[in-house]
Formats: structure tokens, C-alpha cells, sequence
């Protein structure tokens, strides 16, 4: 059995697609894209920007096309993770030696090591463990209320999850009953019309068995036949993106076409109601009629964000447009990266150099930095001048507030404070650029929404917070803050 390389999931070995995420597979192997180019950067550059928008004339791939799907890669360089929380329900996962407990935030032991695998609490209450081979789900207490029985599980959305049971695939409640019956070779979860994507393998008339996907009902009942290449979720506008014969095209919950298929690419619909397609080569957006309201005429486009406007290329050079297709900013740059609270974004030219432009297009702040991070909510970002190898901190009108001393800074948390590198250590500092805690460790991840980030020295990871104090020692071998094993590539 191998895995997609994107989220996951089991592959069969006759299969041409991830059933979970439609990553397609090339020569036997699954893959993340189907040509990545070599970042080409001057030879005499010491670093190479941790920022990486995305594919401009086959410098840089961050905008993947695959089988048709349209995945846009994230900035490297952010830092502030403000959405996560180490703790959940009060409980981090921890490992010792070979085994997984948990610890609340005073460092005290609730549930003790005794896992192979121990995953973060979700929602519910539930957290998802591996004792020998088979996945369950144990409460805060850390007794099973669904005993180890899977070999694979999903976390819950919308009180169900998907579970392996072998090579079949079902859905269980938080009481561990079955609401669809393993059946499948895979099952998605429930959308808000009650419908899910399974994939069913069934018989051809020559016998041969081949697999195809459709849409069952929450009594498990087949309501749109299987007979697509690939499906996806239903959206909030009650559309889902399907495969047919290698195009895609748009159905309804009763399974009706809107878009015949017929483009090679899609994305998903935007708050205002367009979506990116593909259509001989180009890009362009249709709405939720299936109407082309923007030509396809683009070498490659992004998704609407929340402001109206989108990045599109148009041959090696990116451009902002509005819901129109009007120009905003001409594409006369090599990437621009989202706006950031200030209504700041940053642009590169073709030589690497990073700058900012406002929400009108106007250069603000001029291209001239080595490498920049994002504007953090306290109007800061880390940029590195050139030739010097070191950062510092400016505000939107190009002061530094903090100067230039350290190796590596990221961007502020909503706590306000920062994580830097000095002398090989990493540390942090507030708005001021005063250490909370001075550079000793070999690591320090991401500060949370709740203002803790984890540490490592040497080989032991322990937990700080936002005021640079130890909640809990460095004393285990590892952590986890993930619902579920993402992927066997991407570590825990």
C-alpha cells in the first residue's frame, strides 16, 4: 500500500487518483505535481527567500495544476500561527520514550504514556490513539469510548468520521456506531445538502473491475450514481466539481449538470461567486450559472480573495484584477502575496528583490529588500537589507522600529511577541526588540492563539509562553497538536 503525497491517504495500487484529495499519480508513484521547477537564484545570493508566492514562467511552482485541480501552495515565511492551540481541552499530547500520554498545562501527567500514537482532543472530546496496530478514540479521562478497531481514522466533521476498516471504508458517530457501513474504498464526509462523495469499485461488462465515484444520502442510499472519475464536496452553493473523461465539470445535488464537463482546471468558488477554470491552456472565471464572466485568457489565476480582486499571470508576470477582469495592478511582477491587515503586500521583482504595494497597486514601499516577511497586526514586518545577511523590523512608512542584528525573524504573533534567531539560538523578543526569553534554543515553534509555542533543546521539547517562562520543561521526546496523522511525508 503507498500514500498520497499531499494528504495522505491510501492508494491502491491501481489507482490513478487520491480518492481523498484527487492528487494524481504518475508511473505507479503519487506525486504532488506533475513538473516542479528548480528555483534558479544567482549564485553569489547567500540566501534564497523564504518567501515563495507561486509559479511565475517556470522560476518558481507554487501554483500546482493537478489532474486538473488547482492547489496554491502557502507563504513559507509565515510564523504567527494564531489560529491553532497546543492545548486542547485543557491536554497536549506528549511522547516519552516509545509511547504517548498527555499533560494538561501545568505539566502534570492526566493520561499517561501508554499509546503508539496519541493525537490532539478534538471538538467533541474525543482524541484519536493507536495502541498496536488499530486506531479508537479516548476521552479526556483517557478511557476508549470507541475502542481500537480501525486501521485508519479521520477526525469528526459534523459529528461523524471516516474510518478504514482494511480496505473498506465507512462513517462512525462519536459513539463509535456505524452511520454508513464500510462499504467503500473511500467515504467523504457529509456536506451541508446530507450528501457525501464514496468511491465503489464495480464490474464492467468485460469483467474488469474499475472504480468510480458518487454522491450517497445520509441513510447510505446512492443518490447520484457512481460514475465519475473523480468527485468532490458539495460547496455552499450546492455545486460539486466533478471528472469525467479527464475534464471537469459542474453537477447540482440531483446530480443534473450546470457545466458540462469541459475544463481542464477548476478551483473553488470565491465569497463572490466565481471560481477559477482552465479552458485550451488559459484561465478565466465563471460564476455559479457556469457563465465565463472573464474570458480565459491568463496563463494561470488564483481564487478571488475576500476584497475582490485575484492574482492572475499573463505570460512570466503577475497582476491584480478586479471582479470585472480590470486591471488593479498591471502584471508586471514576478509573484504578489496576500494582503496583510495594513493593506500591505509584497512583491517581487525579476532579481529576488522584495517590496510592498497597497490595495491601489501603488509601490509603497520600494523592491529593494533581500527577503521580507509579512506585515504582522502590529504593523511590523522583518526584512533583510542587501548584502547584509541580517534582519530588523520596519513599520508601513519604511522606519525600523527594530534594527537589523538578527539571522532569521519571523513575524509577530497577536501576543506581540516575535521569534529570532542570534548566534545560532533562537529566542524571543517583543515589540520593542527586548529578549522575553534570551537565544538559547535550538527551536522554537510558532507561538498559538493562546500565546504558548513549543522549544527544543538538544533532543527534548518542552513548552513556553508568550512572556518567555517554561510551562512545561523540556522533557519529552515529542509533541503532537494534530486531530490526525496528516501525511507519512510530512512528519507528525
Amino acid at each position: 500500500m503507498s500514500y498520497c503525497t499531499h494528504c495522505g491517504a491510501e492508494l491502491r495500487d491501481d489507482a490513478a487518483f487520491c480518492p481523498k484529495c484527487g492528487t494524481k499519480r504518475y508511473a505507479g508513484k503519487p506525486v504532488v505535481a506533475e513538473a516542479v521547477a528548480e528555483i534558479s537564484v544567482p549564485a553569489e545570493r547567500k540566501r534564497v527567500p523564504r518567501w515563495a508566492p507561486w509559479t511565475v514562467g517556470g522560476v518558481l511552482v507554487l501554483i500546482l495544476l493537478i489532474s486538473g485541480i488547482l492547489w496554491i501552495m502557502q507563504s513559507i515565511g509565515d510564523a504567527s500561527d494564531d489560529t491553532t492551540h497546543i492545548f486542547s481541552h485543557g491536554l497536549l499530547a506528549v511522547q516519552k520514550g516509545d509511547k504517548w500520554g498527555y499533560v494538561n498545562p501545568r505539566g502534570e501527567i492526566v493520561i499517561a504514556p501508554q499509546f503508539d500514537e496519541a493525537y490532539a482532543f478534538q471538538e467533541n472530546g474525543l482524541a484519536i490513539v493507536m495502541q498496536g496496530s488499530r486506531y479508537g478514540c479516548i476521552d479526556t479521562k483517557g478511557d476508549f469510548v470507541i475502542n481500537p478497531q480501525f486501521t485508519r481514522m479521520d477526525a469528526f466533521q459534523q459529528g461523524v468520521a471516516s474510518v478504514r476498516v482494511e480496505n473498506s471504508c465507512g462513517l462512525i458517530n462519536a459513539q463509535g456506531e456505524y452511520v454508513v457501513e464500510p462499504l467503500y474504498l473511500h467515504c467523504g464526509i457529509f456536506s451541508e445538502n446530507g450528501l457525501a462523495v464514496v468511491l465503489q469499485e464495480k464490474q464492467q461488462g468485460t469483467g474488469l473491475l474499475q472504480t468510480k465515484y458518487g454522491y450517497i444520502n445520509q441513510q447510505g442510499e446512492m443518490v447520484i450514481p457512481a460514475i465519475f472519475g473523480y468527485a468532490h464536496d458539495f460547496q455552499e452553493n450546492g455545486l460539486a466539481w466533478v471528472l469525467m473523461d479527464e475534464v471537469w465539470g459542474l453537477i447540482d445535488e440531483e446530480g443534473n449538470y450546470v457545466v458540462t464537463p469541459q475544463y481542464t482546471a477548476r478551483g473553488d468558488f470565491a465569497s463572490n461567486g466565481l471560481a477559477v477554470v482552465e479552458k485550451d491552456g488559459r484561465f478565466g472565471y465563471i460564476n455559479e450559472k457556469g457563465e465565463e464572466v472573464i474570458a480565459c485568457q491568463f496563463t494561470n489565476a488564483l481564487q478571488f480573495d475576500e476584497e475582490g480582486m485575484a492574482v492572475v499571470v499573463l505570460g512570466d508576470r503577475c497582476g491584480l484584477i478586479d471582479e470585472k477582469g480590470n486591471y488593479i495592478v498591471n502584471p508586471i511582477y514576478d509573484a504578489i502575496d496576500e494582503f496583510a491587515e495594513n493593506g500591505l503586500a509584497r512583491v517581487t521583482d525579476s532579481g529576488w528583490d522584495i517590496g510592498y504595494i497597497n490595495r491601489k497597486g501603488e509601490l509603497q514601499i520600494p523592491i529593494q529588500y533581500a527577503n521580507a516577511e509579512p506585515f504582522s497586526a502590529n504593523g511590523l514586518a522583518a526584512v533583510m537589507v542587501q548584502g547584509s545577511g541580517i534582519y530588523g523590523y520596519i513599520n508601513a512608512d519604511e522606519e525600523y522600529i527594530i534594527m537589523p542584528r538578527f539571522e532569521e525573524a519571523r513575524t509577530f504573533s497577536r501576543t506581540g511577541v516575535a521569534v529570532v534567531q542570534e548566534n545560532g539560538r533562537y529566542g524571543v523578543i517583543n515589540q520593542k526588540g527586548a529578549y522575553v526569553l534570551p537565544p538559547q534554543m535550538d527551536e522554537i515553534s510558532d507561538f498559538d492563539a493562546d500565546g504558548y509555542a513549543s522549544v527544543r533543546i538538544g533532543d527534548t521539547v518542552g513548552i513556553i509562553n508568550d512572556e518567555g517562562e517554561y510551562v512545561i520543561n523540556p522533557m519529552f521526546d515529542a509533541i503532537c497538536t494534530s486531530e490526525v496523522y496528516v501525511s507519512p511525508y510530512e512528519g507528525r
